[in-house]
């Protein structure tokens, strides 16, 4: 789409790269990164699945932990400020959803602030939007694209916030494709994934 701004280029096919947006009456900007990895959508659907590792790659991720009480689509993290901001923490509501024609999946996630009480001493993030885009582009051979916005909430210095929006999306792929290679995340099939959103029976994997 156009307003996207270069902030890192891939050199090759399977590098990352990485891009930033501004966005109308926002003081954040949007950033958006993409790789090419040697894995199946259903491998990518397991890092993704498995929330308690995520502080193993997500950006200054302390914490992460399903919440089944609230719904099988709640997840809540914690994250480590860096100094001199606040930790803030963020309530995600996750949805999965496919491409018919190009069997793309895509997993939402939407920051619903009001969805349990806030924690002393922890800034409640007012808005978080998070997409993951999954196209496969040939057997074991996945394009990820990584798409965000975030309202942090309360004062963000400036540098912080633009070191953020160059840094975040690049780590955040960096380390998932590594974690790709772990032994635990070579499903074989759907019913294998430690979380089912719903909808997750709809999914079809190409062959």
């Amino acid at each position: 789409d156009a307003g996207w701004q270069v902030t890192r280029k891939a050199d090759t096919p399977t590098d990352i790269a990485t891009w930033k947006k501004s966005l109308p009456g926002e003081s954040l900007d949007a950033f958006n990164g993409e790789v090419t990895v040697p894995h199946s959508m259903l491998t990518i659907l397991a890092v993704l699945a498995d929330v308690p590792n995520y502080p193993r790659w997500v950006f200054q991720c302390d914490s992460a932990t399903l919440m089944p009480k609230l719904g099988p689509d709640i997840a809540y993290i914690y994250i480590d400020g860096i100094w001199p901001v606040s930790d803030r923490d963020v309530v995600l509501r996750n949805t999965i959803a496919q491409d018919p024609t190009t069997l793309a999946i895509t997993i939402h996630s939407v920051g619903t602030p009001q969805l349990i009480p806030v924690k002393p001493g922890v800034v409640r993030m007012p808005t978080l939007d998070n997409t993951f885009i999954m196209t496969p582009l040939s057997p074991g051979k996945t394009r990820i694209t990584f798409i965000t916005y975030a309202n942090p909430g309360g004062r963000i210095p400036a540098w912080l916030a633009n070191f953020v929006a160059v840094h975040a999306p690049y780590v955040n792929l960096r380390d998932m494709a590594k974690r790709m290679n772990l032994p635990q995340y070579q499903l074989t099939r759907l019913d294998q994934l430690p979380l089912l959103l719903p909808g997750s029976n709809k999914i079809r994997l190409p062959h």
